[in-house]
């Protein structure tokens, strides 16, 4: 807390914000990405829902940045836990899972880069 009063005072609101909450992700993904890609990396054909929020599918492997039941913490911006062609299906459920590096590294797990 400390060291947000600190920020807030050299830096905008938003962007104090933004740290805070970028820092709380890295946090929790140093502690929970091993587990997760080790449940994960071993799948194959399957189907995979990111940024699905409270609506996990059944059946289907769900990804977001908050934990809710069934459904895997994982913060996509920084790869995906898949080997590649290993994702049979995608549905990006929220609009920033379909941008750029998230669109291109979904492509390669399905084999279908261009």
């Amino acid at each position: 807390m400390a060291i947000k009063r600190l920020m807030a005072k050299a830096l905008p609101d938003y962007l104090v914000n933004q740290v805070t909450a970028e820092v709380r992700l890295a946090t929790r993904r140093m502690f929970t990405a091993c587990s997760a890609r080790r449940s994960l990396a071993s799948q194959n054909g399957c189907g995979v829902n990111i940024g699905c929020g409270k609506n996990p599918i059944q059946g289907w492997i769900n990804l977001d940045v908050v934990s809710y039941p069934g459904v895997y913490f994982w913060d996509c911006r920084l790869g995906l836990p898949f080997s590649d062609a290993a994702v049979a299906g995608r549905r990006p459920t929220s609009g920033h899972a379909g941008r750029g590096s998230v669109l291109a590294r979904l492509q390669r797990t399905m084999g279908t880069a261009r």
